[in-house]
């Protein structure tokens, strides 16, 4: 078990390394080009592309592109790809509108900056969407940056920055950073959800970054959601893979979801999940698995988040992972209302009787009366995880407020061969919170205590080890000190930078270069400087910010906060193997507060 410990630590760090790397670049033989030097040669170009055509795009600004519509297809050998000229130097502002009803279209290196969306008839719609029968749409290092959508009258979003229907899509390598919207939602192939077929989604080495401008005022639109809700209960089965992503200040909508996930057979590996304290109820970031069955949360770190994974539904996997600094409780396991699917209606059983939902769509009279509707978790197994340095319990399990409505307690589910740790010295039982844990099988699980006595339930065949105050205990040669920096994490979460966009510059002459990420900083707030437009062969960035701040980073993006409004000269420094330099320096200005 502490050989399992080991390696989810080691995973922290092999994870930001592997997170930044530019994924899958293959060097081919390069197909036939188009060039577009403006919006209206775009639109040209458009209904004449080919499979296999490349379709470049002149450097520059594209303002108010407005609706687009792409329906030429490529084919799975032969995509058609769209890509600037030059990486970095393509930026679409202001209005924009896709709508996507072909395959095999590729989109590489694009920046979109703070475009949003075109009026549109629809109640709900996005930035950039695809139809139901599309499959093969790639979006390969993009920059989607403070985008957002019209909002209703009642304030509630009207759709993501991205909405992909259909199969076989893929989002790699592209950076999402302060949305006013939602930022993905994946609906999947409308055919094989009626035929309860799996397909096949890929979101990977992406970075989701700094989404409270949407959640302070109040909305809903998670980073990324996941299926199509209460009208399809559990009937597709979405077959995503979710891996290698940073979701660093990522908080949801209102209830603090990252994710939400209504589909079911999706999986979650090599993600971290990072920077949103604060209980799940009170809006702290956290992993909700919603309406779903047959979801695998394998080797993922959960740092410094409200709660770790809101855990409904049947048939889950959850191993391997480390939670860490977590204010409520590593699993939150509510209890549920839902006992069987007819005719993809939900069965919702209230005081022990079934109720009856004649209505055509009975979800907003459930939601206000009885709370959301859940399956209580059932048969899912909880193994070779980590928690350590817990604000609350490491798994919740409790239903007594809800029993008055007939609500179910999880059940069936395996807790098996976890190591707990914890420095809360004020609950009772600092573990396990749980109702009926006659209900669970509790097995083989490690506790590290910090102090001499433990209550509550730890289970048969448990192991207890009590540590003294302030000290430290060795274990099978693993030493356990009572911080969460023994377990890979330090107090402030070194997150990967900017990912890198598709196409090398070290070939190119040294040359440093940053853009802000807004055209001024306000008082207080960090303002992102992005220094991938930078060449050459960098191997130091080296920052000073005018305010007698410094840094000095591997990475290609610098946050910063000016505490004083005025002008302040922005330097960047970079140096490449030879020891040769090259500076910048641009001047920003600082607003107040408005």
């Amino acid at each position: 078990m502490y050989k399992r410990l080991t390696v989810v630590c080691a995973f922290v760090l092999l994870f930001f390394t592997a997170c930044v790397q530019n994924p899958d670049e293959r060097e081919a033989p390069e197909p036939p080009r188009l060039l577009a030097s403006s919006v209206d040669e775009l639109r040209e170009r458009l209904p004449s592309l080919q499979p296999g055509d490349v379709l470049l795009i002149a450097d520059g600004e594209y303002a108010d592109v407005g609706r687009l519509t792409f329906h030429r297809s490529g084919t799975p050998e032969n995509p058609i790809r769209l890509r600037p000229l030059n990486p970095h130097q393509v930026r679409f502002t202001g209005e924009l509108r896709w709508k996507i009803s072909a395959s095999y279209l590729q989109f590489e290196g694009f920046t979109f900056d703070q475009v949003h969306k075109v009026p549109a008839e629809k109640k709900y719609d996005s930035l950039i969407s695809s139809s139901f029968s599309s499959r093969g749409i790639e979006f390969r290092g993009c920059r989607f940056l403070s985008c957002q959508v019209q909002r209703r009258e009642n304030g509630s979003s009207t759709g993501n920055i991205i909405t992909l229907r259909g199969d076989r899509h893929r989002i790699t390598g592209c950076f999402f950073y302060d949305p006013f919207t939602g930022i993905l939602g994946l609906n999947g192939d409308e055919e094989k959800m009626e035929k309860r077929e799996k397909g096949s989604l890929r979101i990977d080495h992406n970075l989701f970054r700094d989404t409270s401008r949407w959640r302070e005022e109040g909305q809903q639109g998670e980073a990324m959601f996941m299926g199509r809700g209460f009208s399809h209960f559990r009937t597709q089965p979405l077959g995503a893979v979710v891996e290698f992503n940073v979701f660093d200040r990522a908080i949801g909508d209102v209830h603090g979801e990252v994710i939400t996930v209504k589909s079911s057979h999706n999986t979650f590996r090599n993600n971290v999940f990072a920077n949103g304290p604060g209980a799940w109820f009170k809006g702290g970031a956290h992993l909700s698995l919603r309406h779903c069955d047959h979801i695998v949360v394998e080797n993922n770190l959960f740092a410094k988040l409200g709660c770790g994974i809101w855990v409904t539904g049947r048939h889950h996997r959850i191993e391997n992972n480390l939670f860490v600094d977590v204010d409520f409780c590593g699993l939150f396991f509510p209890a549920g209302n839902l006992q069987d699917v007819e005719d993809d209606r939900a069965v919702i059983m209230v005081g022990g009787e079934r109720l009856d939902l004649t209505e055509s769509d009975p979800y907003d009279y459930i939601a206000r009366e009885y709370g959301a509707v859940f399956w209580a978790a059932e048969a899912c197994r909880i193994q070779h995880n980590t928690f350590a340095g817990l604000g609350g319990a490491a798994i919740y399990m409790r239903g007594n407020k809800k029993a008055k409505h007939g609500f179910l307690l999880p059940s069936g589910n395996r807790i098996e061969q976890n190591v707990f740790h914890t420095m809360n010295h004020v609950e009772p039982n600092p573990f396990m919170f749980i109702d009926e844990p006659d209900h669970n099988l509790i097995n083989q699980n490690v506790f590290l205590l910090p102090k001499e006595r433990i209550s509550g339930p730890v289970g048969t065949q448990a192991q207890v080890h009590r540590s003294w105050q302030g000290g430290t205990r060795n274990l099978a040669g693993i030493l356990v000190p009572d911080t969460p920096e023994a377990f890979g994490v330090q107090k402030d979460l070194d997150l990967p930078p900017v990912p890198p966009m598709p196409g090398s510059l070290r070939d190119q002459p040294l040359k440093a270069r940053f853009e802000p990420f807004r055209s001024h900083a306000t008082l207080g707030e960090p303002l992102l400087l992005d220094a991938a437009f930078s060449a050459g062969d960098i191997v130091e960035f080296q920052w000073e910010f005018g305010d007698g701040a410094t840094a000095q980073d591997a990475g290609n993006a610098q946050a910063h906060i000016w505490r004083t409004p005025g002008s302040y000269p922005v330097t960047l420094t970079v140096r490449d193997r030879s020891g040769h330099t090259d500076v910048y320096t641009r001047t920003l200005e600082v607003l107040p507060q408005p």
